[in-house]
């Protein structure tokens, strides 16, 4: 009896006493292989309408940016993720130069849905904001590895980064693109803390990146009704509040359980971005609410691995690194599902390894190969230095 209790604790044991690596890789294969089965799921209806028939077009276009995201993923895994550092100055002046040829309206530009986030070679699209926020973080924990305890001057510590932030935030607010530069501001400040800023300077930026974005949301209409349609989204169905009140029948239909893979009717063109924006609403209404359950708490599990990885990481740079990859992850993810309960107002942002969207998943991916190598490289035990009696001992 004793033998057997003890065989049902290993096994009971089998996850935690998995390498955090390990997990971390688990859990991002588990999101991207979810993101594939929403994807041909929500996308199916679009995908036949829009590509001669096919329903599976959407799934197979992201199934290809998936082998890729992937292959730049093991690519980050392998690089010792110290190397960065010397990409810190150009990742940034990389993202400010792309981010430009998007707002000034380059011919390389593309619009989309009222919006020029894009860049077009071709065939291939290419979102920069997506690559600038990974860029910003890049930026901050290599200046905060430089600066060190300088970090708690203002203008001498912070003000670059804001400098940094500001610039990114603001070409990418004029794209036009109020959510991904309020998440860029956001993230920024989370970031700073987690650094080691004065409280004092972080309630200070805290409440003046609040103020100016009530004063941004009272001075423009277009995102004052979007505020209001969460508050009320039934007072204009067929405007403002259209897409809440879809999600809302969405995830209403799916119940406990769902309505099964491919059951969804909010797909047939009721619920806008359904692949996109509110694929959330369309795995609560196929895979119900233990499926929106297992998204979450995949993400969850996520971030609280990614957490374990900054802190237990020997070195600023690379607790810093972690700290940025997994809350740029997490704020997204967290941000989108809450847009889909209505409790923010829709942004437009990703979820991330989910959402249709080629650039999010290959950077996602990539930038999850750079914390599994930061786990790895915690979790690695220190090389055993030889004593000086050892070394008499062999002489």
């Amino acid at each position: 009896m004793a033998a057997r209790d003890r065989a049902r604790k290993r096994r009971g044991n089998a996850w935690t006493r998995l390498p955090i690596a390990t997990k971390l890789l688990a859990v991002t294969g588990a999101l991207t292989a979810l993101g594939l089965l929403a994807v041909y799921t929500a996308g199916s209806a679009y995908s036949e309408l829009h590509h001669n028939g096919d329903p599976t077009w959407l799934v197979t276009m992201q199934g290809k940016r998936a082998l890729i995201g992937i292959a730049f993923m093991l690519l980050c895994m392998i690089l010792p993720y110290r190397i960065w550092k010397l990409f810190a100055l150009p990742g940034v002046v990389l993202a400010a130069a792309l981010l430009v040829l998007v707002t000034l309206h380059s011919p390389l530009a593309h619009t989309a849905n009222g919006a020029t986030r894009w860049l077009k070679f071709g065939s291939i699209q290419f979102q920069p904001s997506e690559f600038a926020r990974y860029a910003l973080v890049l930026f901050i924990a290599w200046w905060a590895w430089k600066k060190g305890r300088l970090m708690r001057e203002f203008t001498g510590g912070v003000v670059p980064v804001l400098a940094v932030a500001g610039v990114f935030a603001a070409l990418t607010f004029f794209q036009p693109d109020f959510s991904t530069a309020a998440m860029l501001l956001l993230t920024t400040l989370v970031l700073l803390h987690v650094v080691g800023i004065r409280p004092l300077h972080f309630a200070a930026l805290s409440l003046l990146g609040a103020g100016a974005g009530v004063i941004t949301v009272l001075k423009s209409d277009y995102m004052r009704q979007r505020v209001l349609a969460v508050i009320d989204p039934a007072g204009d169905p067929t405007g403002a509040g259209y897409q809440l009140l879809q999600s809302f029948i969405s995830l209403g239909r799916g119940g406990l359980i769902g309505a099964g893979p491919g059951g969804s009717k909010q797909k047939l063109f009721f619920l806008p971005e359904a692949h996109t924006d509110f694929i959330y609403a369309i795995i609560g209404e196929e895979f119900g609410f233990l499926g929106t359950f297992a998204v979450l708490a995949l993400f969850i599990v996520l971030v609280y691995l990614g957490l374990r990885v900054a802190h237990r990481s020997p070195e600023p740079f690379g607790a810093f690194l972690a700290a940025g990859i997994t809350l740029t992850v997490g704020l997204y993810a967290f941000a989108n599902m809450l847009v889909t309960v209505g409790l923010l107002p829709p942004t437009g942002l990703p979820l991330p390894l989910i959402s249709y969207g080629g650039t999010s998943l290959i950077i996602t991916l990539a930038a999850l190969g750079v914390l599994i190598n930061i786990a790895r490289a915690t979790e690695s035990p220190a090389p055993r230095r030889p004593s000086p009696a050892a070394g008499r001992a062999g002489a």
